[in-house]
C-alpha cells in the first residue's frame, strides 16, 4: 500500500473542532487509546503464542486480534473522515498480517522468507509513520518511525523467544513490548490535543 505516498491528504479530510478540552476529556482520550494499544500488543502476544504452541483458538485470537484496527478507526472517526480512516486501517490490519506471516516464516524456519516479510513488514511501518505524521504533524514523522521500528523489532524479539523456549525472557520482554505500545497511544492523544482542540 503506498497512497500515503501521494499528495492526497489535505486540511478537506478532517473534521475541524479547535473547541476547548476539559480534564475528564483528555483523562477519556488517554484511557481509551492506551486500552486499545494494550489490547493490541496484547492479542498480538496471544496469536504468538497461539500459533508457536500450536493451540486450538488461533483463528478465535486472530480474528480478536484484526479487530483492533478498526476499533483504532473508529476513535479517529470524529476527527477525520472515511478516506483517512479507511487507509489508517488498512495499513494497520497489513501490520498484524505480515507479523502473523513473520511467525509463521519463524517458525517453520525459514530464514529466507523471514527476511523477505521483515522487509516488507518493515516498509509497511514506514508507511504508517508517514500517515500518523500527516494526521499529526506536530509529531515528525522520524519519531514515529523510530517508534515503530522499535515496536517491530521487540515484537520479533518476544515470538524468537517463544519459538526458543526461554519462557522467563519471553515474559520479561512484554513489559518493555507494553511501555513503548503505551508511549504510541500518548503519541496519538497528544497529536489529537494539538490538532483538535484548545489548549
Amino acid at each position: 500500500m503506498n497512497e500515503t505516498n501521494d499528495n492526497w491528504f489535505s486540511a478537506s479530510n478532517c473534521h475541524c473542532c479547535c473547541k476547548p478540552i476539559s480534564c475528564d476529556e483528555k483523562i477519556a482520550l488517554f484511557n481509551t487509546w492506551r486500552k486499545l494499544w494494550e489490547q493490541h500488543v496484547m492479542w498480538t502476544r496471544s496469536l504468538i503464542i497461539s500459533k508457536v504452541d500450536d493451540l486450538g483458538d488461533i483463528v478465535f485470537v486472530a480474528d480478536r486480534l484484526l479487530q483492533n484496527p478498526g476499533d483504532m478507526g473508529e476513535e479517529l472517526v470524529p476527527f477525520f473522515k472515511e478516506k483517512c480512516i479507511d487507509i489508517f486501517t488498512a495499513l494497520f490490519e497489513e501490520h498484524l498480517l505480515l507479523a502473523a506471516q513473520l511467525v509463521d516464516a519463524a517458525i517453520a524456519g525459514d530464514s529466507a522468507l523471514v527476511d523477505s516479510i521483515r522487509i516488507q513488514w518493515f516498509r509497511n511501518a514506514d508507511e504508517i509513520a508517514h500517515l500518523m505524521h500527516e494526521f499529526f504533524p506536530s509529531e515528525s514523522e522520524a519519531n514515529w518511525r523510530d517508534m515503530m521500528h522499535e515496536h517491530l523489532r521487540i515484537t520479533e524479539e518476544e515470538a524468537v523467544l517463544r519459538i526458543e523456549k526461554r519462557y522467563e525472557e519471553n515474559v520479561a520482554i512484554y513489559d518493555t513490548i507494553e511501555t513503548q505500545a503505551l508511549g504510541m497511544a500518548d503519541m496519538v492523544v497528544n497529536g489529537i490535543i494539538k490538532e483538535f482542540f484548545k489548549t
